[in-house]
């Protein structure tokens, strides 16, 4: 709706952080103008008081967003103001409850000065957000274009090391190599196809596992692979095309060059849910750390980018390396396709 009045989604765990430091801040500077005789007892009370009434009044604006987003801007605006008088009349019955022990009538002359100042402070903030969603989607989207020059750089990088490994194999076993070939066909038909940037998890993993097939080819057991996958339907949630290939990729190459020095090479890629999230465990052998963090630099960074744009926050992204181990470990939101 044109129209419409829209709220910026305040239920974000960066959103109320945000709002908690601004309230406070806008509570430090009232104190400290001497208001109150700089009296700690006074600071803590009023911030704990300004916090409870905008953070709840965050709460029902988050809950009743998707409502507020269908009114007409000034409705909406009449609708956000009334919410918010709403819940500072129930803080302040709770407060003299608290204090005197029984229900009592609002001061009102105090009350109509706290609602007005909260009502400028609540406008504020909302158009404080407004302002900054309006930032991080043009931000987005200029993520997003740069995401679409670095998959186009990660496509012909995978074919041509495809393309090398069949070339060899050609000389060698020309079997082999035409297997290859159709793990590479099948491969980039799943992993490479124009349009929406996320697939399901299932045709991530075959992903995967096409490659490893092509990676068999030309390592044999240095590319072996431990999976752990539960999930109990892979087909049903949707994760970002080419989140794990790249780490995949890299594991195999760094745990082979281990496997050249001696028999502790490996590669484990895990894969759970919990009621929210999946998570996902990419963990290899590696002989030089050091080199393995310098040359997983670019997956790494282009995996993280396409995973803010996708998920904002609301993902995690962790890197280790020690004792000749490499870990990388994320968890996304669970989302149905």
């Amino acid at each position: 709706m044109v129209d419409g009045f829209r709220i910026p989604n305040l239920c974000r765990n960066s959103s109320l952080l945000l709002v908690v430091l601004l309230t406070q801040l806008t509570i430090a500077v009232v104190w400290l103008l001497g208001a109150y005789q700089n009296q700690w007892q006074s600071f803590g009370l009023w911030s704990f008081y300004a916090q409870w009434v905008v953070l709840s009044s965050c709460l029902c604006l988050c809950w009743s967003r998707e409502w507020l987003a269908r009114q007409k801007y000034m409705v909406g605006v009449l609708l956000s103001c009334s919410i918010c008088l709403g819940v500072l009349l129930l803080v302040e019955f709770v407060s003299i409850f608290v204090m005197t022990g029984e229900f009592d009538w609002i001061d009102w002359s105090r009350f109509w000065p706290v609602f007005l100042a909260g009502i400028i402070i609540v406008c504020a903030i909302l158009r404080f957000f407004i302002l900054l969603e309006k930032f991080a989607v043009r931000s987005k989207a200029e993520a997003q274009s740069k995401i679409q020059a670095l998959q186009s750089r990660i496509q012909p990088h995978f074919l041509f090391n495809s393309l090398n490994t069949i070339a060899e194999l050609t000389a060698i076993d020309p079997k082999k190599a035409e297997q290859a070939i159709h793990a590479l066909s099948m491969l980039f038909r799943i992993g490479l196809e124009e349009g929406k940037p996320t697939h399901s998890l299932e045709q991530e993993l075959n992903l995967c596992k096409r490659y490893q097939e092509l990676e068999e080819f030309r390592l044999g057991d240095r590319a072996t692979i431990m999976w752990i996958v539960e999930v109990a339907a892979v087909e049903k949630w949707q994760v970002p095309k080419l989140i794990l290939q790249p780490l995949l990729e890299n594991a195999i190459k760094y745990s082979a060059q281990t496997g050249d020095q001696n028999d502790s090479s490996y590669v484990i890629v895990e894969v759970k849910e919990t009621s929210k999230h999946l998570s996902i465990l990419v963990e290899n052998s590696v002989a030089d750390q050091d080199e393995q963090v310098a040359g997983n630099g670019m997956a790494i960074n282009n995996i993280q980018e396409r995973l803010f744009v996708l998920y904002d926050d609301q993902f995690s992204f962790r890197v280790r390396s020690q004792n000749n181990t490499y870990r990388v470990i994320m968890r996304i939101p669970k989302q149905s396709l």
